[in-house]
């Protein structure tokens, strides 16, 4: 490999092993508590579609990285963005954080049928 390829080589392999891999797609996956309302998330490509059955709004959001042990996944949104801030890396409960920076507790639904939306 010559010198110049390996210094952008090096950069690249550690965003992936720090920033990518640690997060498997099946961690934000499922059914999930928001609130009152349902939402389904599905992992697509390089980020999670979320669909609210109340609301019938579909949303991308990004994984954003840990904060203090919690895991954020953000809509690209800028100032206006929504997201989620799980507990910890279980992803199992946390809070949604909305546009208006109102909260709604957020918890992973262990069973649903999957055809209730």
């Amino acid at each position: 490999m010559k010198p110049h390829s390996t210094f952008y080589f090096i950069p690249l392999v550690y965003f992936l092993i720090l920033g990518v891999l640690p997060l498997k797609s099946d961690d934000f996956e499922g059914v999930y508590s928001v609130g009152n309302d349902e939402c389904r998330v599905k992992p697509i490509k390089m980020a999670f579609l979320v669909f609210c059955k109340k609301t019938k709004k579909k949303r991308i959001y990004f994984y954003q990285g840990e904060e203090n042990n919690n895991v954020i996944f953000k809509t690209d949104g800028g100032h206006l963005s929504t997201r989620f801030v799980f507990d910890d890396s279980s992803l199992k409960s946390g809070v949604f954080i909305g546009k208006g920076g109102s909260s709604l507790k957020v918890k992973k639904r262990t069973y649903y049928r999957s055809d209730q939306f």
